[in-house]
């Protein structure tokens, strides 16, 4: 992977802020092709597998087929049946809400969600048919204590004895019964069961209850010494409660489960530091010790002589109790193991374990991937050759291995994760040892860039194969690409030479002065570490931004033609959810991949490209398996570049579309032009501009466009007279002779000319609201640009009151009407105004005013006088006048110059005099063939009470009256 870690720790640190290049933008993609990815064959393990037994219950073993279980995102687990050995259910997954998964007699069991003592329910699969047997659901109240064959044990809090807690059992069939005699604590600690019953210790380990699982009943398990151990094992037919001494001597009691009869016995195992792992093995005991791994051994115990007897089996891996004097082994005596049961009367084989792959913990790729796998062994393939297998190579005790041109360098295994000083260099026909405290192996494996032992003593550059140093560096470093030498010859001056050709020019890269060098391949060159940069040393590509990479992840690595970065993904809080692994094109384009296995959909974060040169990289994916990637999408980049994009606008301003003016005005534009260019594209600068305009009169059409050229701006300024539209656009031309098109226009038109009002129209001068007390207005107005806005105003007169000063009812309102509440007796006065969209106002309007008629129901008439009702009236009721010299008149004082009054004529009426005071200002007569509503005015030569008198005998029907100010 390029740059070893010593010489990356020198070499690589951020990037200065000065380079300030642009970053190159990035697509990520979800997934790769899965077609462009080759599984590499598995290495497979010659040792034995230790502790790979899942789960046993009587007459079942679950265990992992140990192919990489985890290589695919699956488990791949296998129940297998012990009476035959066949697989009742092979290569299946738990389902995904599954937290833990375990076996209980002839069911496969699932806890879902939350935590093991917590899940919120557990499914039943019977494994045989592989159905849902059902799921029994854990109350909130309870702690789940063991599952067993179609049942589960809780505790609960008891509400009478708190702390306590007490057993439930929770069945298959839906049924449930408390256990109150058995107080359990939080958690239940179930040591046992055989189907019918389970045993149940309480957590201070001061009783042991057999629960009868059917009836929901129990019985305390007396022990004379009070109390019992952690050790409690159930078998056939007795109890065992084991007290380690922790020196090799175990004290076990013995408890007869029909009859009660007890023994204490001091055992001599011999076993001490991790301790015993006791099981029940028929009717007796057995012991092993896990801690001796897979050359462990499985004994009887010898109860009656206090020490260990015959051996069962040699060469275990792990040993699991299955269910009451029954247990499950793994035999490692042969590769890759056996599972192995036994019921008491000795080990029979159950299923042969199919061989391990190993997982690959390193890789390096140069046309032949070479991995280096988990047991510390370095295998070479050539992905080329799919059908070969592995190859080990000549040495095997080297990790962190880097390959190029043939040559493969290696860095010693250190097991606490430190720098190693110890490498390894092979090539074909020959290898060597070097001490360094950092080591890096050039791109063709021709050159190798070795750290000086002495701190502060700088670099050398060696041939790989003599040892011949062909160029020496100080502590900034150098790098070495075939047989070209880089490092910094100056502050801020990187320098290439080739070694082997002295007569090649030299090539050199000017950057900033706080600019570090990480790698070199061909044109391409790797400065920084955190925000790097990629530098085109041709000059031809411009720079481009590689993701940076985060805490702990591996640093960019450049390959050929395109380079390999991680970074981290944040969530909104700054919180890291997870890590991209980016492929960027180096051609101009510098598009941009993620690399996500299609498998497992995991992000591999060990990866190498191929030093051969391909588009192509080797990774491990999730499970440990190596992979090659092809990258058919990467193109190669143009050894010479010419501007062919012309300018882009990127702005334009001026005076805007209307001015409102009387008088000329001087309209200016102006546009904003960039000759931006692209990778492919690079700017060559805008060189000229050029605007043209055309004006009319606004009902006229535009003459012929009028054009100017300009070296320096595209500006227009042109002076226009009211009622004249000015339309313009621009373009501009690069030093290469590319032209953009023509803008959009702009146009300008000055208008003074303010709208055309229309007549108001709405409520009569004397009138009656309508049903909701309302006074209408309408307005409007015309203009050849159109009607932006309205401005209304009203005066208002309270009854018996002048008119009070204009206020505003609308401004700025696209309205054209207003409804007005309005009281009888009052008057309303309304104007308006339009604005045009170039900000001309007219002047106000005529006013149009509306007296509100005040109804018979208002009149004070003290006899003579009676209310009538006439579909006539204007609100269905008028007063009616009886006798000669009967009189109405208005409550209130009025203030105006004209008097309305509203009268009903018809067959039989009389006439009646209008006074303003004590003076009469009319005769109303009120005589007609046809009964229907008559509206006469008066003029009111002065303020005062309005009075009506009945004039003659005939009667007089009075509706309203209303008063114009």
């Amino acid at each position: 992977m390029g740059v070893a870690r010593g010489v990356r720790f020198l070499l690589i640190a951020a990037l200065g802020a000065g380079l300030g290049l642009a970053s190159a933008p990035v697509t990520q993609a979800a997934t790769v092709d899965g077609a462009d990815v080759q599984l590499l064959p598995r290495h497979y393990s010659d040792q034995p597998y230790a502790n790979q037994l899942a789960a046993a219950s009587p007459g079942y073993v679950l265990h992992g087929i140990h192919d990489l279980p985890w290589a695919d995102g699956h488990s791949h687990d296998t129940i297998v049946r012990v009476s035959d050995g066949a697989p009742v259910w092979s290569d299946f997954d738990p389902s995904a809400d599954t937290t833990a998964t375990g076996l209980a007699g002839p069911y496969f069991t699932e806890k879902v969600g939350q935590s093991t003592y917590w899940p919120t329910s557990v499914r039943f699969f019977d494994v045989e048919t592989h159905a849902l047997a059902g799921t029994i659901t854990r109350p909130d109240s309870e702690t789940l204590g063991a599952i067993g064959p179609g049942w589960i044990l809780t505790s609960r809090p008891d509400p009478d004895h708190y702390p306590d807690q007490y057993l439930v059992i929770h069945r298959l069939d839906g049924t449930t019964s408390a256990v109150p005699t058995v107080k359990t604590g939080n958690i239940p600690q179930v040591v046992g069961t055989d189907g019918r019953f389970a045993w149940v210790k309480s957590a201070t380990g001061d009783s042991l209850s057999q629960v009868d699982l059917s009836a929901g009943t129990a019985t305390v398990v007396a022990n004379p010494s009070g109390g019992w151990w952690s050790g409690v094992l159930v078998g056939p037919t007795q109890i065992f409660d084991i007290a380690d001494q922790y020196n090799g001597h175990q004290i076990v009691t013995t408890i007869d489960r029909t009859t009660g009869a007890q023994s204490s016995h001091d055992v001599v195992s011999g076993i001490t530091g991790d301790g015993p792992q006791y099981v029940t093995l028929g009717d007796g005991l057995a012991v092993w010790n896990p801690s001796h791994g897979t050359g462990s051994s499985l004994w009887k115990v010898d109860l009656v002589a206090g020490s260990l007897g015959d051996v069962v089996a040699d060469h275990l891996s792990d040993v699991k109790q299955a269910g009451p004097g029954q247990v499950a082994m793994i035999d490692a005596s042969q590769v890759p193991g056996t599972i192995r049961a036994d019921e008491g009367s000795g080990p029979f084989p159950v299923a042969d374990l199919p061989p391990r792959a190993e997982g690959s913990a390193a890789i390096a790729f140069d046309g032949t991937v070479r991995s280096t796998w988990g047991d510390s062994t370095i295998w070479a393939i050539d992905p080329d050759q799919p059908s070969a297998g592995w190859t080990p190579t000549s040495f095997t005790t080297q990790q962190r291995i880097t390959t190029s041109g043939g040559t493969v360098l290696a860095e010693d295994y250190n097991d606490n994760g430190l720098p190693s000083t110890h490498w390894h260099l092979s090539w074909s026909g020959g290898q060597r040892d070097l001490d360094s405290p950092g080591l890096a192996l050039g791109h063709g494996g021709e050159l190798v860039v070795r750290q000086a032992d002495t701190p502060g003593a700088g670099f050398t550059v060696e041939r790989v194969r003599t040892g011949e140093v062909v160029a020496t560096a100080d502590d900034r470093g150098a790098v070495a690409d075939g047989s070209w030498v880089w490092h910094w010859s100056a502050p801020g001056l990187l320098t290439g030479t080739d070694v082997d050709h002295p007569d090649t020019p030299a090539r050199t890269v000017n950057l900033p002065t706080s600019t570090t060098l990480a790698a070199v391949r061909g044109r391409w060159a790797l400065v920084g570490n955190a925000g790097a940069k990629v530098i085109d040393t041709l000059g031809v590509v411009a720079p481009i931004s590689v993701p940076a990479n985060g805490y702990n992840l591996p640093a960019p690595v450049l390959g050929a033609g395109f380079v390999v970065s991680t970074a981290n993904v944040y969530d909104q809080w700054g919180g890291i959810t997870g890590t991209r692994l980016i492929v960027t094109d180096l051609s101009p384009t510098h598009e941009s991949r993620d690399v996500v296995d299609p498998v497992s959909g995991r992000v591999p974060t060990t990866f190498a490209v191929d030093e051969a040169g391909s588009h192509a990289l080797a990774y491990v994916d999730y499970g440990g398996l190596p992979k090659v990637l092809r990258l058919p999408w990467l193109k190669d980049a143009p050894l010479t570049i010419t501007d062919t994009a012309a300018p882009v606008l990127r702005g334009a301003e001026g005076t805007g579309s209307r001015v409102s003016s009387s008088v000329p005005v001087t309209v200016h534009d102006q546009w904003d032009y960039a000759d931006q260019g692209t990778e492919s594209s690079p700017a060559s600068g805008v060189a000229s501009y050029s605007v043209r305009w055309r004006v009319r009169a606004v009902t006229a059409d535009f003459g012929g466009w009028t054009t100017a050229t300009s070296a320096t701006s595209a500006t227009l300024d042109q002076t226009l007279a009211p009622g004249q539209e000015l339309c313009a656009q621009a373009n501009a031309t690069d030093a290469s002779g590319n032209t953009s098109a023509w803008s959009d226009q702009r146009c300008t038109r000055v208008d003074g000319t303010a709208p055309v009002l229309a007549p108001a129209t709405g409520s009569a001068r004397f009138t009656a609201t309508d049903r909701s007390g309302n006074l209408s207005y309408q307005y409007g107005a015309t203009d050849e640009d159109g009607v932006a806005s309205y401005d209304v105003q009203a005066s208002s007169a309270a009854p018996g009151s002048a008119l009070g000063p204009w206020m505003p009812v609308r401004v700025a309102s696209s309205t054209t009407s207003v409804q007005q509440p309005a009281t009888p007796g009052s008057e309303w006065c309304f104007r308006f105004a339009a604005r045009d969209t170039g900000g001309n106002v007219s002047d106000w309007s005529p006013t149009h005013c509306s007296s509100v008629a005040i109804q018979d129901a208002s009149f004070y008439s003290p006899h003579h006088s009676a209310r009538r009702w006439s579909r006539v009236a204007l609100d269905g009721s008028y007063l009616r006048l009886n006798a000669r010299g009967a009189w109405l008149r208005l409550r209130q004082f009025q203030v105006g110059h004209t008097v309305a009054v509203w009268a009903l004529a018809g067959p039989g009426q009389g006439s009646a005099d209008i006074y303003a005071g004590s003076v009469r200002i009319g005769r109303v007569g009120l005589s007609a063939s046809t009964w229907r509503r008559k509206l006469v005015t008066f003029p009111m030569p002065h303020n005062g009470t309005i009075k009506v008198i009945q004039h003659g005998r005939a009667p007089v029907g009075i509706d309203a009256i209303a008063v114009e100010r």
